[in-house]
């Protein structure tokens, strides 16, 4: 009942070229900007628009959060900038290097693609996805990304590739991409924790690698974040030791998923390199894929 809520799916559809696969799997389609802004009523009279973080310091005791507007200081810090992780590696929270997919997308009309069904279309030729999520009558969200870097997406402009993969589905679609973003698909940074800082969100690497997906990760990331902030701020703590509780907690709570996703885009990435994704298309089963999906379970078949 709520008003950001503007399409339920039953189905998701895999399809590369000519193959298809269609998995039952109930879910919901949000309008981000009004979900954002229903977030955001309980504080908006704090919020600080147009702000740009540009580093965090520990000095004194005191978190200095320095930004384009001034600096200001917290006790403790929850970090949640999206994917650029180089505060992360200052601080030794991320040693390897995250593998993005770099993506472009907007809101489409005129569809007649089927509202009950969200459809995911992978090239190989081109080493790239496309998706259309329904959002309505006739209203979808489109969008593609290169998930794997290569001579061929040397250059390759995206957003024109992506209209000629939807002409050469014979998809009609009209409407221009306007936004675009990176999603990472190599999983959670190695800690998420440090003295006076909590990491969640995409800072984190808490996306569903296999889709890119992040808003049911991101709000219970945030949702334990607060939790464990509430329970600093009680005992005047905010060393590591009582801050390692928030990893604990998030990894409890969905860490398995996250895995699930991480093997998923992982062998969706070998089949693509070897150019073996369509044959395995046809030959895997429904309730594979959901056991790789929601399970990072590989059958023997499969692996095969």
């Amino acid at each position: 009942d709520y008003s950001f809520i503007k399409n339920n799916i039953s189905k998701v559809s895999f399809r590369i070229n000519d193959t298809q696969k269609v998995v039952r799997k109930n879910l919901v389609m949000l309008d981000k900007a009004e979900f954002l802004q229903w977030l955001s009523v309980p504080i908006e009279k704090k919020l600080r628009l147009d702000t740009a973080l540009s580093d965090l310091k520990e000095e004194k005791n005191l978190m200095e959060i320095r930004t384009n507007r001034g600096e200001f200081y917290a006790k403790l810090v929850i970090l949640a900038n999206g994917t650029n992780y180089r505060i992360q590696k200052d601080l030794g929270l991320l040693e390897e290097s995250t593998e993005l997919v770099p993506c472009i997308g907007g809101i489409f009309k005129n569809s007649t693609l089927n509202r009950d069904t969200a459809y995911l279309f992978y090239d190989e030729e081109k080493y790239f996805a496309s998706w259309i999520f329904p959002k309505g009558d006739f209203i979808h969200n489109a969008g593609a990304g290169v998930i794997l870097k290569n001579r061929k997406t040397d250059g390759l402009n995206l957003k024109n590739a992506f209209k000629q993969y939807l002409q050469r589905l014979e998809i009609p679609l009209d409407g221009e991409p306007n936004f675009g973003g990176n999603y990472v698909t190599s999983g959670p940074i190695q800690r998420t924790y440090s003295d006076r800082l909590l990491v969640c969100g995409d800072s984190a690497g808490h996306t569903f690698a296999a889709i890119g997906e992040g808003i049911y990760f991101s709000l219970t990331a945030g949702k334990i974040g607060g939790q464990t902030a509430r329970k600093a701020v009680e005992n005047d703590r905010f060393s590591r030791d009582l801050l390692v509780e928030y990893e604990r907690d998030w990894k409890t709570s969905f860490g398995r998923q996250m895995g699930a996703g991480v093997v998923f885009a992982t062998f969706l990435f070998f089949l693509m390199r070897n150019h073996l994704a369509r044959y395995a298309l046809k030959l895997i089963k429904e309730d594979e894929i959901r056991d790789i999906w929601f399970n990072g379970h590989v059958s023997f078949r499969l692996r095969l």
